[in-house]
C-alpha cells in the first residue's frame, strides 16, 4: 500500500507541503545556491521540516514575479521566505493569509514570523575587528544597498565603526557572487590606492576578493587582509583560511521550521520574532597593518 498524498490533503485540508523562496535578486545572477548559505539554509531547514511529517517546495523568486499563484496552486500549507526585499509582490504574499516566515527580510509586519540577525553589530564588529588590527583604510564590498534589507544593515554597521573616516569611494556594490568579489579584488590589487583591508558581507564576496587578490600579485593578508560574513564551509577551505563573522545557520533554519509548523499547526507560546546574534571567527586572513 502507497498512500496518495494528493487525495489525503484533499481530505484533510492539508498538503504537508511547505514553499521555500530564495531570491533572485538580479535578473543576470543565477543567484539560488551560488551563495552557500542558502544551501547550508536548506539542508537544516528541510531535515527539520521532514523528521516532522512536511516536504519542501523550493523555488527562486524573480524580482518581478508573484509567488501567491505558485502557493495557492500547490496548495502549501506554509511559505518561508529566505532574504527577500519589500516589494508588491511580498505585500501580496503577506496580506495573502498563507502562513509566513520571513529569514533576513527587513519587513515591518505583524502578519508573518521574522527571524533576523544581528546584521548590522555584525558590520560593525568586522570593520571595528579591522581597526583594531591598526587599518585605516578599510574597503567594503557588499551586495546592493538601495533598499532595507541584509546588505544595507551591514553597511549600516561598516559605516558606525568607519565613525569619521567613512569615506564612500571605498564601498564597491554589486551582486552578492563570487564573480563581483574577484573583480573587486583584482581592481583593488591593481589601484594599490592604500586600502590595507576589505570587509565582504557575504564569505562568497570574500573568497572572490582574495582570489582576485592574489590573482593580480597582491599577497593575503600581508599585503590586504580580509573578513568575511557567514562563517560557512567556503571559510574553512579558502586559502589562507578566512576571518569572518559567525552566523549559527543551523540555528536560523531550525528556528524557521518550527516557527512555520507553529504558525501552520496554530500552536501558541512560539517566539513571532527573533533576532540571532553573531561572532567573529578569526583564522589567518587578517594580520596587523604596517
Amino acid at each position: 500500500y502507497v498512500p496518495n498524498f494528493s487525495a489525503r490533503a484533499l481530505a484533510s485540508s492539508r498538503s504537508m507541503l511547505f514553499g521555500l523562496v530564495i531570491p533572485q535578486t538580479e535578473k543576470e545572477e543565477k543567484m539560488m545556491f551560488s551563495n552557500t548559505f542558502y544551501g547550508e539554509f536548506l539542508s537544516s531547514f528541510e531535515f527539520e521540516a521532514r523528521k516532522r511529517g512536511y516536504n519542501i517546495l523550493i523555488s527562486g523568486k524573480d524580482i518581478d514575479t508573484s509567488y501567491v499563484k505558485i502557493a495557492k496552486q500547490r496548495c502549501l500549507d506554509g511559505v518561508v521566505a529566505v532574504g527577500l526585499q519589500h516589494s508588491s509582490e511580498l505585500d501580496e504574499l503577506v496580506n495573502s493569509g498563507i502562513p509566513l516566515v520571513l529569514v533576513d527580510s527587513y519587513i515591518d509586519t505583524d502578519k508573518a514570523g521574522c527571524i533576523n540577525l544581528s546584521d548590522r553589530e555584525g558590520g560593525r564588529l568586522a570593520t571595528s575587528y579591522l581597526r583594531t588590527k591598526g587599518h585605516e583604510r578599510i574597503a567594503l564590498v557588499t551586495g546592493y544597498t538601495n533598499e532595507k534589507g541584509v546588505n544595507t544593515e551591514r553597511f549600516d554597521g561598516y559605516r558606525d565603526a568607519m565613525e569619521s573616516e567613512y569615506n564612500p569611494e571605498l564601498v564597491y556594490s554589486g551582486t552578492v557572487s563570487y564573480s563581483f568579489g574577484l573583480r573587486i579584488g583584482e581592481e583593488i590589487a591593481e589601484k594599490r590606492n592604500g586600502i590595507s583591508a576589505v570587509f565582504a558581507t557575504a564569505d562568497i564576496l570574500a573568497i572572490g576578493v582574495i582570489n582576485g587578490l592574489k590573482k593580480k600579485g597582491a599577497r593575503v593578508p600581508e599585503d590586504v587582509s580580509v573578513v568575511g560574513f557567514d562563517d560557512g564551509m567556503l571559510s574553512m577551505l579558502s586559502d589562507p583560511g578566512l576571518t569572518t563573522i559567525h552566523q549559527d545557520v543551523d540555528k536560523k533554519a531550525v528556528l524557521a521550521a518550527e516557527m512555520i509548523i507553529s504558525r501552520v499547526e496554530k500552536k501558541d507560546g512560539f517566539n513571532e520574532s527573533i533576532v540571532l546574534p553573531v561572532s567573529i571567527t578569526e583564522r589567518s586572513s587578517v594580520t596587523k597593518a604596517k
